[in-house]
């Protein structure tokens, strides 16, 4: 949803947050307008309904077209948070309007807070004043706890008193609707251990507001929250992960330091219990014996009576201090320069002015060095909100009616101030009497030839120099009517805050808006350059995803041509080996047919060769044998079967020597040739593996090149994106 310029927009745009602001135009519903702070949007006025009379505190928080709709969410939020309460201990809601991107929270108005009193006084509050101001704030806090709601931002500065000593708890914009909650919110040096540490370990609840609260009442029995000294984000380390603080107890080494009670350091040490479930409620630290003994309404009262008279004597000596000066201003100025009787301008040296702004603001009579830190700590402890400086500034004039001025280098002039205009009320004169004469009276001059080069004021430096402008015209001029306008005006206003703090404050916020533009500038460039950083690192990824795929092509292909040249290098050494075993086979099997050859004609041989052998011995036996006398017939006849038979003998003998022996020689030949053939076989493995091993090795070597080329091609990109990213 865009950011809603007026209640008809957001109507337009939203009914239901529509019904959350009035239809009437601010600017003419209040008047009176006087800032009497700042908060953490804007600033704070007080103001007068025109229609009811009512006095009223205006909150102003900038929406504008340079928010976030964050922050308008947050305005939003604390809008419905505030009306829903009803307790006599909370602000009362008052109304809400919507003009010019600009939102005005109209809330019951209060003279001022609980760490005004300490900035007026300059000194810690009493034990009974604390505790009637913390018994009335514990009942808030049992009323919002009681509801499942956690304030957030509990601290002096948003506990409120009205003009009868009541006790009001303020500022809901870091507040949360439910309990438990987990977001990091609150104020450093107030803030509970377990806020600190709800991202890691969880949930908290409403007891995050009772150790604030426990650290508020060091702040007023001391004027500053512990581990003030510190860093904010120091502080925090230490309030997560140290003891609790305790109040500084007089001793023999610090004699100057207050005693306290025995309630009071119980009630406190009560509050900061480290572990939240021993931490007592609101409702339980209600009925301890510090609080049921020392509050009283009265002790209360009689504080706002002398800080509102002390308010009045700070300004009415900073308004003689400053009227002096004006008037040796203005005669150093009537001497060297002739005012026009005709002519509605004032002249205003800008040098007396800076001088006069420096005399006022940093009056070393009216502040100790010392004690103007307690103000500078409430500037540093706001939250950072990121508001619209400009629109919030002018939305403010807009409201005081401010006349516009010019500031050149010697010379402010500012344009002719409508005497139908409604008085000018600036904080700076609260305590001004009641008999000061109407702001809008012009003093007569003539003009006066400007010099060329023209610089702008700063809105501080604009502000005192207006103020500066309305003094001199009262001391000037007199108007009754407008006297007694002033004097209704000024005796209904009431205040525990000096001018000094207001204007102060305001100077430290707008240093603060400066310093959040400036963040602000810093956080959109941070933004621009993370998004230039992560469109670099998109395209450094593609670059290097596509080149890995180019490279990953390259080397499957490699890959694959390796696979294919291996496998045709296998299938020829599978051939080879299958050739020579194959012609092995054929060979030995030659051989067995050659020697099985060999063998029948050697035996076929030697079967002739003993057939005729035979026969001859036989015959010559024969002859041998029928030649003898000695024998008879058959002994002759058995002598040659026996000769025969011993012949045959041998002839068979013969043959299986041979046979054995022709046996043997195939066998030996048939060895050394298998021998032979063997050792030819583990030749060519040999040869085979020689080659494989060279095919190997070749491919390895064009692999590492081919990585070592794509390394240098990777490295070279990454090279190249590193240079570029810093640049």
């Amino acid at each position: 949803m865009p950011l809603p310029r007026s209640i008809k927009d957001l109507v337009e745009n939203d009914s239901e947050y529509g019904n959350l602001f009035s239809k009437e135009d601010p600017e003419k519903l209040f008047v009176d307008l006087r800032e009497i702070g700042h908060g953490n949007f804007g600033a704070v006025y007080y103001a007068r309904n025109s229609e009811t009379n009512e006095i009223v505190a205006i909150k102003k928080m900038s929406a504008g077209r340079k928010q976030n709709a964050e922050t308008w969410q947050d305005i939003l939020n604390e809008i419905r948070f505030l009306r829903e309460l009803n307790h006599r201990h909370c602000i009362a809601y008052r109304g809400c309007y919507l003009k010019e991107y600009t939102t005005w929270l109209a809330m019951e108005y209060c003279v001022g807070s609980a760490a005004d009193l300490i900035e007026v006084h300059k000194k810690p509050l009493t034990e009974g004043e604390i505790a009637t101001i913390v018994c009335d704030t514990l009942s808030a806090l049992d009323y919002l706890h009681s509801m499942h709601r956690i304030h957030r931002d509990i601290k002096a500065g948003n506990i409120l008193l009205t003009e009868d000593a009541i006790v009001k708890l303020a500022d809901f914009g870091s507040a949360s609707f439910t309990s438990p909650a987990n977001s990091f919110v609150g104020t450093p040096y107030w803030i509970a251990p377990e806020v600190i540490l709800a991202m890691e370990n969880g949930q908290y609840d409403g007891k995050v507001d009772i150790w604030s609260l426990g650290i508020t009442c060091i702040e007023l029995a001391e004027r500053k929250p512990p581990l003030f000294n510190m860093n904010p984000m120091s502080a925090l380390y230490h309030i997560a992960q140290n003891d609790p603080p305790t109040l500084m107890i007089k001793n023999e080494n610090q004699p100057t330091n207050p005693s306290y009670t025995n309630d009071f350091i119980l009630f406190i040490a009560m509050c900061l219990q480290k572990n939240p479930n021993k931490r007592p409620t609101a409702n339980e630290l209600h009925q301890t014996s510090f609080i049921k003994s020392n509050s009283n309404r009265d002790i209360l009262i009689n504080l706002i009576r002398r800080t509102k008279e002390a308010v009045k004597e700070f300004d009415n000596i900073r308004y003689r201090r400053m009227k002096k000066v004006l008037m040796d201003n203005e005669e150093q100025n009537t001497s060297n320069t002739n005012i026009s009787q005709t002519n509605d301008f004032i002249n205003i040296d800008v040098d007396s002015s800076s001088n006069i702004q420096n005399d006022i603001l940093d009056d070393p009579t009216l502040d100790d060095d010392d004690d103007t830190q307690s103000v500078d700590f409430l500037s540093r402890s706001n939250r950072m909100q990121l508001n619209d400086d400009n629109e919030s500034l002018n939305s403010s004039r807009s409201s005081l009616q401010q006349p516009p001025a010019a500031v050149f280098k010697g010379v402010i002039i500012t344009k002719p101030i409508s005497t139908t205009s409604q008085p000018i009320n600036n904080p700076i004169y609260t305590g001004m009497p009641a008999n000061i004469n109407n702001l809008n009276r012009h003093l007569s001059g003539t003009d006066i030839t400007l010099p060329s080069n023209v610089n702008q004021p700063s809105p501080l430096q604009s502000n005192i120099n207006e103020s500066n402008v309305q003094i001199r015209n009262n001391l000037k001029t007199s108007d009754p009517s407008s006297s007694r306008h002033n004097h209704q005006s000024l005796t209904e206003f009431s205040t525990i805050k000096t001018s000094r703090i207001v204007i102060r404050e305001q100077r430290e916020h707008d240093q603060d808006d400066q310093q959040l533009e400036q963040f602000r500038g810093y956080k959109q460039m941070r933004h621009q350059h993370q998004k230039q950083l992560k469109q670099f690192e998109e395209r450094c990824r593609n670059e290097k995803i596509e080149l890995r795929s180019k490279l990953e092509r390259e080397y499957n292909i490699f890959q694959e041509q390796v696979n294919i040249d291996n496998n045709r290098l296998l299938e020829k050494h599978r051939k080879e080996l299958a050739d020579r075993v194959k012609y092995n086979q054929n060979h030995m099997k030659t051989l067995e047919r050659q020697h099985d050859e060999d063998l029948e004609n050697e035996l076929k041989r030697f079967h002739q060769e003993q057939t005729k052998q035979y026969k001859i011995k036989k015959e010559e036996f024969k002859k041998q044998i029928l030649s003898s006398t000695m024998l008879t017939k058959n002994e002759k006849e058995d002598e040659i079967r026996r000769l025969k038979d011993d012949l045959q003998l041998k002839f068979r003998n013969d043959e299986q020597k041979l046979r054995t022996q022709l046996i043997h020689n195939y066998t030996v030949r048939r060895l050394q040739t298998k021998r032979q053939k063997l050792l030819l076989l583990h030749t060519l493995e040999r040869n085979l593996f020689e080659e494989k091993c060279t095919k190997s090795m070749d491919i390895i070597v064009q692999r590492h090149v081919l990585l070592k080329k794509h390394h240098e091609q990777t490295k070279d990109v990454e090279l190249r994106q590193l240079t570029n990213l810093h640049k």
